[in-house]
């Protein structure tokens, strides 16, 4: 193994093996026993500066499983820290896991793949990310309309009285399979300009939506959008724009970081809208050097 153990390997190994990484196109570290970087590829370095993760030597000599660790609140950081240590320990040939890693303008799914190696009895593993979007997103595609399909049957069947409790049976099911951490039904009375709640649906720990008066003090600009028919949707915060300062504010004390709003129209008329947010985000590596 290059640069590491009591006998390194020749000058031409090193670059020989250096050269074989980065041919890869996945995102690929190699890590020691102790969960130190020794070796990442080419594609490691394009993927740490794109994303501004200026650490020196793009992560190289940093501890894998330090930084996994800090990482408060994103599980599948501790998964991918515990997948490791069990492959460098020969209890396991290999471990996969499947995460997100939400960029600024696109979310994005990686696989994991974690293999072991010998190297003048040393142990090591070979960590490669690769992006996962297309096979995600046609998995999420067609498991989303299935879903549409069997709530449609669903409404077809219910009597009138059943609706609204329907209406919240399916906005948790369609919240819990897009992964959505709140979803709610707003009706709005054209005339006066209000709205009211109808419906609503959250994760535990996720707040509610506030009532007319406190929503038009929040978030006076995305209201503004629905009653002009305007379907809304940005993935982070500092995608609003400069009019929506009260909105950008409420957002960062309690709302989504991320949110679509879908107005309901019938004609020139705007009955409501549904909001959809994401209040809990779930990254895991390649790790982000920038808080090592």
């Amino acid at each position: 193994m290059p640069t590491v153990g009591p006998s390194p390997a020749p000058i031409g190994a090193q670059r020989y093996l250096q050269a074989a990484i980065d041919a890869l196109s996945a995102v690929l570290a190699i890590v020691d026993e102790t969960g130190r970087i020794v070796a990442v590829n080419r594609a490691w370095h394009s993927y740490a500066e794109v994303n501004g993760f200026a650490q020196p030597n793009h992560g190289v000599s940093t501890n894998y499983f330090e930084v996994c660790e800090r990482s408060v609140g994103l599980p599948d950081a501790a998964a991918a820290a515990e997948g490791i240590k069990l492959v460098l320990r020969g209890i396991r040939e290999s471990y996969q896991i499947e995460y997100a890693s939400p960029a600024p303008r696109e979310q994005r799914w990686f696989r994991m793949t974690v293999s072991r190696i010998l190297d003048a009895g040393n142990v090591y593993a070979i960590v490669s990310h690769e992006l996962q979007n297309e096979v995600v997103e046609a998995r999420e595609t067609i498991g989303f309309e299935d879903l549409i399909e069997e709530m449609s049957a669903a409404f077809v069947k219910g009597q009138v009285y059943e609706i609204d409790a329907l209406i919240d049976v399916w906005l948790e099911k369609i919240a819990r399979g897009l992964g959505i951490d709140r979803c709610t039904v707003l009706e709005t009375s054209t005339p006066h300009r209000t709205f009211a709640v109808t419906h609503s649906w959250a994760r535990d720990g996720v707040p509610t939506v506030e009532d007319d008066v406190n929503l038009r003090k929040s978030i006076p600009w995305l209201l503004s959008k629905i009653l002009a028919g305007e379907m809304v949707i940005f993935s982070r915060l500092a995608d609003l724009p400069p009019e929506a300062a009260s909105d950008l504010e409420y957002g960062r004390r309690n709302g989504p970081k991320s949110n679509v709003t879908i107005p309901f129209k019938l004609g020139d008329s705007i009955l409501g809208a549904a909001t959809f947010g994401s209040f809990l985000r779930n990254e895991c590596g390649p790790p982000d050097w920038s808080a090592a």
